[in-house]
């Protein structure tokens, strides 16, 4: 008998998109992760989508991942999936202690399908996790230290850093 697996379908943004109640890239991740499902057969099935939409990755203290991990503690699922690694975590310390520790201690699966990482099979993209989720946590800082440069270039040069610039009446 094969095992089942009740999959959390887990997606996050880290910016809203425009005004929209979900954004294009939420809709996008939720067909991803669905087709992925539909691929691995039927003893996997979408138990709940956890969606953090807004929320940086720099940290798990998010609404809807928290919320995963209770729904992990009462045994409700046992495999995760999401788009990519830097959907679960941009902070290259919580992703691996997730992923190779707090997942592995409890028997969660965890697939990322583009960057075809599955733990629950032996594959050498696997062994790419820790790099990956590395490069993820540098690009978050790269971009963060080319904003506030370009934010410190505009203030030395006297311009306005507001978001709607002022105007005389």
């Amino acid at each position: 008998m094969n095992k089942k697996y009740k999959v959390a379908a887990y997606l996050r943004l880290s910016q809203e998109d425009g005004d929209k109640d979900v954004s294009d890239s939420i809709v996008s991740q939720k067909n991803i992760i669905e087709r992925r499902v539909k691929e691995l057969g039927e003893d996997f099935f979408i138990v709940d989508y956890y969606i953090d939409d807004g929320y940086t990755g720099l940290n798990t203290n998010r609404p809807d991942f928290q919320r995963m991990i209770q729904d992990i503690e009462k045994g409700n699922i046992n495999c995760i999936i999401t788009k990519d690694l830097s959907r679960l975590s941009r902070n290259s310390f919580e992703a691996n202690y997730y992923i190779e520790l707090y997942f592995l201690e409890r028997d969660i699966r965890y697939i990322s399908v583009l960057d075809n990482v599955d733990t629950g099979i032996k594959n050498s993209n696997n062994d790419m996790i820790q790099f990956k989720t590395l490069i993820n946590d540098w690009y978050s800082k790269d971009i963060s230290r080319k904003i506030k440069s370009s934010l410190w270039a505009r203030k030395e040069k006297g311009m306005f850093l507001g978001a709607i610039a002022p105007f005389r009446i």
